[in-house]
């Protein structure tokens, strides 16, 4: 059993307060930070401001980026799935998310569950094309969750579909600001 400092709790919530994906956020920075610890510790972990600046803070030449920690979790925990992926791969899961993120009657963020048939043909790849069943590996891995794909039934193709719409409005790879919300081509 481990144990999450107040002033933990408090940035959190602190920075997530007018956010609409305060929970999802928070509910992944402690899960990320808690897995992070259980790889490199035996023994329950005690999830400090420090270790939480250390694993989401970012170092940019001459200052020290300060994002909300919240937000920069999610952001950097799928960037550095994306990074671990070949290029090809990469481009795929772009691809990827921008196929199944669309935008509301109101211009907001939605996820679309698509079949894998369509999520292949919106972005070029072969029926079995290992690529797209690495990322999507990558990113529906149990420790991830990212993206799940739904079993259908016999004779029907799968669907695929984001975890949280949360990951579309809080991921820097998705939030380009030079990418058209309409078409969603930069």
């Amino acid at each position: 059993r481990g144990h999450v400092d107040d002033a933990v709790i408090s940035t959190l919530i602190k920075e997530t307060k007018h956010n609409q994906d305060a929970l999802p956020l928070i509910q992944h920075a402690v899960a990320y930070l808690w897995r992070l610890h259980l790889k490199d510790n035996k023994g329950p972990p005690t999830l400090t401001e420090e270790k939480l600046k250390d694993a989401f803070d970012v170092d940019m030449p001459g200052q020290r980026y300060r994002a909300s920690l919240a937000r920069n979790a999610l952001s950097l925990h799928a960037k550095r799935i994306f990074d671990g992926l070949a290029p090809p791969e990469q481009a795929i899961a772009e691809g990827v998310f921008r196929a199944l993120s669309g935008y509301s009657n109101a211009n907001k963020e939605v996820r679309r569950r698509i079949s894998r048939k369509q999520l292949r043909l919106e972005i070029g790849c072969e029926k079995d094309d290992p690529a797209l069943q690495n990322v999507i590996k990558a990113f529906a891995d149990k420790d991830r969750s990212f993206l799940f794909e739904r079993d259908t039934g016999p004779n029907q193709d799968n669907t695929v579909d984001i975890s949280h719409e949360a990951l579309l409005r809080n991921w820097s790879l998705l939030t380009d600001p030079t990418v058209d919300k309409n078409t969603r081509e930069p």
